[in-house]
Order: C-alpha cells, then sequence, then structure tokens
C-alpha cells in the first residue's frame, strides 16, 4: 500500500470541532484506493465516538432526559446538537448491543478462557439488559487494561479497532 492522497474531516468534540487529514491509500496489487479513518471516527459522522458514548451512557444509565443532554453536550463552539441526533444514536447502540456483546464476550474469553464473564458484572432485566451488560463488561475491561481515565477512549472506539466486530457506532 502506498499513500495516494488525502481529504481532510470534521471531528467535533464538545468544545471543539477539529479538521484532520484522512490519508488515501493506493493498493498495486489489486489497483483499489482506501481510506482509513482512525478509531474515533465512523464513516459520515462527524461527532467522535467518545461523545457518543458519553451520551448513550447518560441516558441509559443515569435516565438523563434528552433537553437536559442536548444542553450538556452543546457548547458555544460546537451549537446545539438536536435531540433527534441524540435519540438515533441511543436507537444504534439499542440495536446492536447484543452483537456487540456476544462479539466482546467471544473476545475477552480467547484472551482469558478461565474468566467467568457472568460473574464481573451486574445483572439488569427489562428491555435494555444487553445494553447494561455490554457497558459493565466494557468497564471491567477497562479496569483490567489499567488505562489512565484521561486518556481512555472508550469502549465503542475500542470496538471500532476490530475489523471482525460487528457495525460500530
Amino acid at each position: 500500500m502506498r499513500k495516494h492522497g488525502a481529504h481532510h474531516r470534521s471531528a467535533v468534540t464538545r468544545r471543539r470541532i477539529y479538521r484532520i487529514p484522512i490519508y488515501r491509500w493506493f493498493c498495486p496489487r489489486c489497483k483499489h484506493t482506501c481510506s482509513v479513518l482512525p478509531d474515533f471516527l465512523r464513516p459520515y459522522a462527524r461527532f467522535v465516538t467518545l461523545l457518543r458514548e458519553v451520551v448513550v451512557r447518560r441516558r441509559l444509565q443515569r435516565g438523563r432526559s434528552w433537553r437536559d443532554l442536548t444542553w450538556e453536550i452543546s457548547s458555544p463552539a460546537v451549537s446545539v446538537v438536536s435531540e433527534r441526533t441524540l435519540r438515533r444514536w441511543v436507537r444504534t447502540v439499542r440495536s446492536i448491543a447484543g452483537n456487540w456483546g456476544q462479539f466482546l464476550t467471544a473476545w475477552l474469553l480467547e484472551q482469558r478462557p478461565a474468566v467467568d464473564v457472568f460473574t464481573l458484572v451486574p445483572r439488569h432485566e427489562g428491555p435494555d439488559a444487553t445494553f447494561h451488560f455490554l457497558l459493565a463488561l466494557g468497564d471491567w475491561l477497562r479496569r483490567q487494561m489499567s488505562v489512565d481515565p484521561a486518556r481512555h477512549r472508550g469502549l465503542f472506539a475500542f470496538l471500532n479497532g476490530f475489523c471482525e466486530a460487528p457495525a460500530p457506532l
């Protein structure tokens, strides 16, 4: 693969909009060009993955209202994020939480076969049980990796780093 140009994308955090280069790569063998996104961005999404995860966590774990969430993540630099956008983020995560949970569990059992996954995380009942399982398992994994919380990219970015992971957010 060799570098074949670049284009720029916006990456929006709560406080700032960054303009970052996305490099294109050319494969001389198959004659195809591809772009590789960093794990904190998704195709066609301008908000960074960690901000999306924060919104989803606050809504589903803490029960924040949509209105409160819009103001919590909006700023003069970014403007107001619509409730419709936030609802779409939560709906997307709800729809794929089961697949992500299965993927993360399988990956964890490959890494540590002796671990009893279901004793690691508290049990939740209700429609968002798979979502809570996924987040709790991700939190446990983050603690095991002993990554400085200020430098942690988040569970969604971690899952985005796997090519075989199911449709990350």
